[in-house]
């Protein structure tokens, strides 16, 4: 709320919608079509070039959901439990 209402040209406000967006391509309509991939690159380059940093956190939203084998994905989550880091 203070980023979107006081500090409305920093750029946290609009780096989380973009994220928001990106997030919900690739969860509701993954990786089936030729537009999904131009969709997916072109909502990158923005969050890239709001943000350079987000870049740093581009690449694993992407590494998460990119991934189709369930093995790999499996590995995945299991790094990231939460008893991992207890």
């Amino acid at each position: 709320m203070y980023y979107s209402v006081i500090e409305g040209g920093m750029s946290h406000i609009y780096s989380f919608a973009v994220f928001s967006i990106l997030i919900y391509l690739i969860a509701v309509n993954g990786f089936n079509t030729k537009w999904a991939y131009i969709k997916v690159a072109l909502l990158a380059t923005l969050i890239i070039i709001i943000r350079p940093i987000n870049i740093l956190f581009l690449i694993p939203v992407l590494m998460f959901y990119g991934i189709e084998t369930g093995e790999q994905k499996q590995r995945l989550k299991l790094l990231l439990d939460k008893r991992m880091f207890m």
